[in-house]
């Protein structure tokens, strides 16, 4: 495949961006019973048996401490909301991130056992801030204080800190959209800015196709931009079939001779109850550049659970992954984490 030149992409990704997106836009409002938001415990499903459940999953506090506990960590919830006046909202996936709007604390700390070199610590920070008397069009965000090298955004392999402000454009009914601009430290200041569109399209009863584009510059590294496609059945209302196909382009990606990065996973979601839920996923991923490769494969099982309440859960997930760096030996582990979330969810949110 010949590698695109540098600047080629720039005029396309202006165009895809302030063209072809608002188009679509345009165009699907006309499907009255496209996806509406839903308050999901996990990538919006619901559960088979969504109905009282214990708080303290374990049964390790007594009554006195669990008052004492929830008193804790709802006045903390409630300090971080009355920095702006507003509510905070429900806890999400990654994906939903790009789209959150409104007051939250997410701290995610954990650790990877596996042979091959592999094992490492992980920390990761999330914070968003909604301004006050914006209509709901302004968020203060700090991403990504990381040391895991798996980062949410396809882009970025590197231990960093971003913090910005976040403008959401368009009515969400209307089209996902919003323009990122701040700061990363590589631990270098390095200014970035992002522009992102997503919709969903309902194409079959229960079958969604969300297309998402986002172009993205930064200082250091130049121009980018990246797509996604999903692909995904919902059978109930606990189940979830997803295909992900994901193709990024930047300069940088140009200069290490991979041309376009892409990956490729499946993914198959259930929830036991809201508070458990397990997910298994395939991916391949690789890039374009001598030739169309594969330099990754991988499988794993998560099982997530509340460890208590609704906002302290674990995740265990054991592991195999193939690398073409790894002369395709077999690599085996397990990853454990424990995640806080520090949020009201009292009102129902964006």
């Amino acid at each position: 495949m010949l590698i695109i030149k540098k600047r080629v992409p720039a005029a396309l990704m202006a165009i895809l961006s302030f063209v072809v997106w608002p188009a679509l836009a345009e165009q699907s409002n006309e499907n009255p019973t496209a996806t509406p938001r839903r308050v999901p415990f996990w990538e919006g499903l619901q559960s088979p048996v969504d109905l009282e459940a214990p708080d303290d999953t374990f049964g390790i506090f007594d009554p006195e401490t669990r008052v004492h506990i929830d008193t804790l960590q709802r006045r903390f919830s409630y300090s971080l909301d009355s920095v702006v006046n507003s509510i905070d909202t429900f806890f999400v996936e990654d994906r939903v991130d790009e789209t959150f709007r409104g007051n939250r604390l997410r701290v995610r700390v954990g650790g990877t056992l596996a042979n091959k070199d592999e094992s490492d610590l992980s920390l990761n920070v999330d914070l968003n801030i909604r301004l006050p008397r914006t209509e709901d069009r302004l968020n203060i965000f700090v991403e990504s204080i990381s040391l895991d090298q798996e980062q949410s955004d396809p882009t970025e392999t590197d231990e960093q800190v971003t913090a910005g402000l976040r403008v959401f454009l368009f009515d969400p009914d209307v089209i996902d959209s919003n323009f990122d601009v701040g700061m990363r430290f590589r631990p270098k200041p390095d200014p970035i800015a992002r522009l992102r569109f997503s919709r969903e399209y309902l194409t079959a009863k229960k079958v969604i196709f969300r297309p998402t584009n986002t172009n993205f510059w930064s200082h250091e590294k130049g121009f980018g931009t990246s797509l996604r496609f999903d692909l995904e059945r919902r059978f109930e209302d606990y189940t979830l079939v997803r295909n992900k196909v994901n193709l990024t382009w930047s300069e940088e990606t140009v200069d290490d001779g991979d041309n376009i990065r892409w990956s490729e996973s499946v993914n198959l979601f259930h929830t036991f109850s809201r508070l458990r839920g397990i997910r298994g996923e395939v991916r391949a991923e690789g890039v374009t550049s001598p030739s169309v490769q594969v330099e990754e494969y991988r499988t794993s099982v998560v099982w997530r659970q509340a460890l208590y309440s609704d906002w302290l859960f674990y995740e265990v997930s054991p592991f195999l992954a193939w690398k073409k760096e790894k002369d395709w030996d077999t690599i085996h582990g397990i990853e454990a984490r424990l995640e806080v979330n520090f949020q009201d969810y009292g009102l129902e949110s964006n």
